[in-house]
């Protein structure tokens, strides 16, 4: 099996993540995905410029923002 060439730490954060996703119950991970996604929509709506903010990556990432709220908002 060929293995991409990705990040270590990006790796590495993700195979935890999903370690800890595991070990939860079904209601904490329920929980805890509504309070992501709460943060999610407030994140898109800011129109904070500092580092990784959704203007930051819109802006980083050659994307529109005005476009991508768009996006989100019609699922």
């Amino acid at each position: 099996m060929t293995t991409p060439v990705v990040d270590r730490e990006v790796l590495s954060s993700i195979f935890a993540s999903r370690l800890s996703l595991a070990r939860k119950t079904e209601e904490e991970a329920i929980e805890e995905a509504r309070v992501l996604r709460r943060d999610a929509t407030a994140w898109v709506s800011s129109d904070s410029q500092r580092m990784y903010s959704f203007l930051w990556f819109c802006d980083v990432l050659d994307v529109e923002a005005g476009a991508m709220r768009r996006a989100v908002k019609e699922r």
